[in-house]
């Protein structure tokens, strides 16, 4: 007889959330966040082909990234993240608040990960800087990630097609915000 396969993530949003940072167990990595309702939203937003589409807010979602789709999350990480790593991305609202999860494989086979600077405005690519997360590791990404967000915020670049200069952008860790990213976060 057939069954269906079972998919059993087992672990504790909040104790997960309490852990700051990512977490690293068996082949995978780990990060787990807790907003207020009154808190703006950590939406996704994926980039097929070059179009940009919002997955609609739900109390119980998960979304499969792909490998070679870029995303963001709004409110959580600017600007974009292209992997050579499916990721998932898990959204469970429950009485203490949202729980926000980005669950991504970690093996030999992922080599590259990107930060992609995508004019808000146009769609355009902008830069994108490639990082090394065979060498390095995927938790090393995010302060790489966080290094890269500041040099541009403080030389922020302009759109070659129309001419506006991207925002200010900001990292994965809300705790981290400088006053300039923090102000980013509430924005977009």
């Amino acid at each position: 007889m057939l069954h269906e396969p079972v998919l059993n993530y087992e672990f504790g949003l909040q104790e997960a959330a309490t852990k700051r940072g990512w977490q690293s167990a068996n082949n995978y990595c780990m990060w787990v966040g807790l907003r207020g309702t009154d808190e703006p939203a950590h939406q996704l937003l994926v980039r097929p082909a070059d179009k940009v589409l919002f997955a609609p807010l739900k109390s119980r979602q998960m979304n499969m990234i792909p490998a070679g789709c870029a995303f963001r999350v709004a409110h959580l990480f600017a600007p974009w993240r292209l992997s050579d790593a499916d990721t998932v991305y898990l959204r469970v609202v429950e009485p203490e608040g949202i729980y926000t999860a980005l669950l991504t494989a970690k093996s030999q086979s992922v080599s590259q990960d990107h930060l992609l600077w995508i004019c808000p405005f146009c769609g355009t690519e902008i830069a994108r800087e490639t990082f090394d997360t065979r060498k390095n590791g995927l938790i090393a990404f995010w302060p790489f990630q966080l290094e890269r967000v500041r040099a541009a915020n403080v030389r922020p670049m302009t759109c070659p097609l129309c001419d506006k200069p991207h925002p200010s952008a900001y990292g994965l860790e809300h705790a981290d915000d400088t006053p300039q990213e923090a102000a980013a976060r509430a924005e977009w």
